[in-house]
């Protein structure tokens, strides 16, 4: 499967960085025996990246640093330990800190794959896939905004046709 934009297509065709709000969940607990963090339903893959943030009057825990990419590791679908690199060990929390929030990424590649497999299925079967080499630009164009949809509707967001409709 080819993605028929980039991430800097996505951001050149309308969509500003930092226009999909992504503020985090707040960590339920963390166990520095275990290394382990606790988040309802968190919904990390392995290695998928998060960092961390602490609250007014929080703490991270120990030596977990602010704004730094850890990779998740997850043990259930509550709860994860996080990496240092990809496939790395876990690392030794030496304190469980409090009143602070996990960041995940925003998914930004695989929106992209998702506005691609959508205009496969509406280009005829003959044409695709489109070589990578020879993309059209209203193909890019496309699959940049589709994919910027799809990051504003995970993000709970309205587009301006939605919002016109809901005025009276």
């Amino acid at each position: 499967m080819t993605d028929y934009c980039s991430a800097q297509d996505l951001y050149a065709h309308g969509f500003p960085r930092g226009s999909v709000p992504n503020p985090g969940r707040l960590i339920e607990s963390a166990d520095a025996s275990a290394n382990s963090l606790a988040l309802d339903q968190h919904g990390f893959s392995l290695n998928d990246p998060v960092s961390f943030r602490a609250e007014a009057g929080g703490s991270l825990p120990a030596p977990l640093v602010a704004g730094t990419t850890y990779f998740a590791k997850p043990s259930s679908d509550d709860v994860f330990q996080v990496t240092a690199t990809e496939d790395g060990s876990a690392i030794d929390l030496s304190s469980a800190g409090e009143n602070f929030i996990a960041i995940a990424a925003l998914p930004v590649g695989s929106a992209i794959t998702w506005a691609s497999q959508v205009i496969d299925d509406m280009l005829p079967a003959h044409v695709v896939p489109l070589d990578p080499d020879a993309i059209p630009e209203i193909v890019r164009m496309t699959c940049a905004e589709l994919a910027a949809g799809k990051l504003a509707a995970r993000a709970g967001a309205q587009s301006r046709r939605e919002r016109d409709r809901s005025v009276p």
